[in-house]
């Protein structure tokens, strides 16, 4: 078993100089007037190519421009930018992890013949790398930020039925991060409206109100940073990297499954965290990716002290019960905000 290192914020050198130009960026790109570099030089498909292209069970006179997405959060984001005017397409199975899933030849076929294909980047999506993609149409959304990607050493655990695996390298989480997510749907909409000018009001229209939605996001985060910053932040799985960042806080990475009962080595570890780490702390606090089991949270709380929170990455799709990646994302921050107030998880 592999333990990640402590990851803090504070070594990003993250000041509030960097957020306020990040955030004056994104309001440059939201409203007329205003302009700021584009965070990628997004080729699309001229008019002529796309009319070479048909869509299965669309007529090829007056087809939908389809965009192929590889997982829920860039399905959000590209279906609220593009509205009506695009189809979106997210093939990934329910089941799938999207760090790791190989899709078949027949679904990259697919991904081939979309007038668009919007990525997270950041490494994430490891087949993308491996696949013969056209470059011209595909839109990495966290090139834009490049330089502030972070890196972790490996952290080998499970998911459930995906089995053991590692995760190393660049950590792709950026949309966790609202300021990050802002940044990449800058990076989809400036794609789209190459691709569709006719449709370019909509599409700024549709930016703006998701931008507002991120904006709303990143000032409840601020609002609570102070208590956070507080706490003793412990993390089952690397997928708060962009938030601690963005926040300025110190976290540590574990490798545990919400389904799956901590080995004694594990739980070893968790202590000697806590023990090294912990200090003047007020609390305790361990985000976990989904509902830990019961047992696990119960000893957490009786043995470490630790108050266990569902802080959910929204990498997953949303259903009628958890609601859309805003949604979740709010009841992330009610949860965090409850428990930093000693209301409980």
């Amino acid at each position: 078993m592999q333990y990640p290192i402590a990851f803090s914020g504070r070594r990003m050198s993250r000041i509030h100089v960097t957020q306020c130009v990040l955030i004056l960026g994104l309001v440059c790109a939201l409203f007329p007037g205003c302009s700021r570099e584009e965070p990628v030089d997004t080729a699309v498909p001229q008019a002529a190519d796309q009319a070479q292209r048909t869509t299965e069970g669309e007529p090829t006179g007056d087809r939908v421009f389809t965009v192929y997405t590889t997982f829920y959060p860039m399905t959000y984001l590209t279906e609220r930018i593009g509205g009506a005017h695009i189809r979106v397409v997210c093939p990934l199975p329910a089941d799938e992890d999207a760090i790791f899933w190989q899709p078949p030849r027949e679904v990259i076929t697919k991904y081939q013949q979309a007038d668009l294909i919007v990525t997270n980047g950041a490494e994430f999506e490891k087949w993308v790398g491996l696949a013969s993609l056209p470059l011209s149409r595909v839109v990495s959304t966290a090139d834009g930020f490049r330089d502030r990607w972070v890196s972790f050493e490996a952290t080998v655990h499970s998911h459930g039925a995906t089995g053991e695996h590692a995760h190393e390298g660049v950590d792709g989480h950026t949309w966790v991060d609202p300021i990050s997510a802002a940044v990449q749907s800058q990076a989809i909409a400036i794609a789209l409206k190459r691709a569709l000018p006719d449709a370019s009001a909509d599409i700024d229209a549709n930016l703006k109100a998701v931008g507002d939605d991120l904006m709303a996001l990143d000032e409840r985060l601020t609002g609570i940073t102070p208590a956070i910053a507080e706490a003793l932040i412990l993390c089952s799985h690397p997928a708060y990297n962009y938030v601690a960042a963005r926040y300025d806080l110190d976290v540590h990475n574990l490798a545990l499954d919400p389904e799956t009962v901590p080995t004694e080595e594990e739980w070893a570890h968790v202590k000697s965290v806590i023990d090294e780490a912990g200090g003047s702390r007020t609390m305790t606090v361990m985000l976990w990716e989904a509902e830990p089991l019961e047992s696990v949270s119960s000893r957490l709380a009786a043995d470490l002290g630790v108050v266990s929170v569902v802080f959910d990455p929204c990498e997953q799709p949303s259903d009628a019960e958890s609601g859309d990646y805003m949604t979740r994302m709010n009841a992330n921050i009610d949860r965090l905000t409850a428990v930093l107030q000693g209301g409980g998880g």
